[in-house]
């Protein structure tokens, strides 16, 4: 009997080895999943409307023993193979479950939309002193954009810094712009960008820039402006395009015999018409036609020319110096405020032209870097020389084929 015992022990404890090692077995063949905890590698995705991102678990869990599902299949919809695919802006929960373990996992989903257009809420055009801060208020659009955030960079740190979210610092005397990006793309993938002109003030030196300085007006000498009655035969009219058309003689004699803004006349037999009569015939221009009219007007021997600039144009201003761009950030009705009200040096990006007043002159120069030359304007917002309902620049000389405004 001993032997018997003997022998139904050492079989029983043979079964028992070969049962943990087929558990082992199981184990090591890749479903210990079923025991241990499931995850999905990224816990939290975020895509836009119409774009597809693939998840994955954690582990070693076989692909045909896994499901997927979505808590909002209008937010977002997931293949059987884990492909996640944004319909509409929101936030929903994606789960991936193991059949038969009673085990799931679940990443959070953020659909949003495009981004369309980019706000500045606070000005493009900042004047600080030494030592001041500012804060750049921008908002990219739609509201249910997937990244309404920006990035923030200083184009010269050495006059101006700008922080992570947006805080501006002046740090010395000078003209510096600041470039504000969308952390978030366009259907067409790109990003939207905007530009801040920073001009910082130092009264001990440097760049000056003043606020409210005293500036001559259009009825003073300097700068001067002509007589609006000057008579027609001494103007030259200049299509808005800003293509000069000369229809006339400038050495005083003959009819100019057409504008596109007002339809000059024979010489009437009674009362001659007068540069002031021209502006008055002025046809309003549209929001998205930077200049009015152009006169060069010719008195006493000297030429000047004369913009009417439309302050309720929509687009940023464009100077052209002889084929050579200078851009604003700025509306045109913020360009004449900073031309009448301000003192400053700057240049545009590829430093051809320089556009500078300095204290206590009552001119602008405005100088083409590659020649170079100078041009002597001034500008007011409102003009009172004419009374006309335009901002008023008055450039020295015939510069109707060398200065444009766009």
């Amino acid at each position: 009997m001993s032997g018997g015992r003997t022998i139904f022990r050492k079989n029983r404890l043979m079964f028992l080895s070969l049962v943990v090692g087929l558990l082992v077995a199981e184990c090591v063949d890749g479903t210990q999943t079923v025991h241990a905890k499931l995850s999905i590698a990224k816990s939290k995705v975020s895509l836009y409307e119409g774009e597809k991102i693939s998840l994955k678990v954690k582990g070693k869990a076989k692909k045909k023993r896994m499901t997927w599902r979505s808590s909002n299949r209008k937010v977002a919809a997931v293949s059987a193979k884990g492909v996640v695919t944004g319909k509409k802006a929101g936030t929903t929960k994606v789960y991936a479950s193991l059949k038969g373990s009673g085990k799931k996992a679940y990443c959070t989903v953020k659909v949003g939309k495009y981004a369309k257009s980019m706000v500045l809420e606070s000005s493009a055009n900042v004047t600080l002193r030494k030592g001041a801060t500012s804060q750049i208020q921008a908002r990219v659009l739609p509201k249910k954009a997937l990244e309404r955030t920006c990035t923030y960079r200083s184009l010269d740190a050495s006059v101006v810094t700008v922080s992570a979210r947006g805080r501006m610092t002046a740090i010395a005397a000078g003209v510096a712009k600041v470039e504000v990006e969308s952390k978030g793309r366009t259907r067409k993938g790109k990003k939207l960008a905007r530009t801040i002109q920073v001009i910082v003030q130092d009264d001990g030196g440097g760049v000056e820039v003043t606020t409210s300085p005293t500036v001559p007006s259009p009825n003073t000498s300097e700068p001067s402006a002509p007589s609006p009655y000057v008579p027609a035969h001494s103007v030259k009219p200049i299509l808005p395009s800003q293509t000069p058309t000369p229809s006339i003689d400038p050495g005083r004699t003959g009819e100019p015999t057409a504008t596109p803004s007002i339809t000059p006349t024979t010489t009437p037999t009674t009362t001659p018409k007068t540069l002031q009569d021209m502006i008055n015939e002025i046809t309003p221009p549209g929001d998205d036609q930077a200049v009015a009219a152009v006169f060069v007007v010719y008195e006493e021997g000297d030429a000047s020319t004369l913009y009417f600039l439309n302050k309720n144009f929509s687009g940023n201003v464009q100077l052209s110096l002889n084929g050579k761009t200078f851009r604003s950030s700025g509306s045109m009705d913020e360009a004449l405020e900073m031309m009448e009200s301000q003192y400053l040096v700057m240049s545009n990006t590829a430093n051809t032209v320089r556009v500078s007043r300095r204290r206590g002159e009552g001119w602008w120069t405005l100088t083409d870097l590659t020649i170079p030359k100078e041009y002597k304007a001034a500008a007011w917002r409102n003009d009172t020389v004419y009374n006309s309902p335009y901002g008023l620049m008055i450039v020295k000389g015939d510069t109707s084929d060398a200065f444009q405004i766009r």
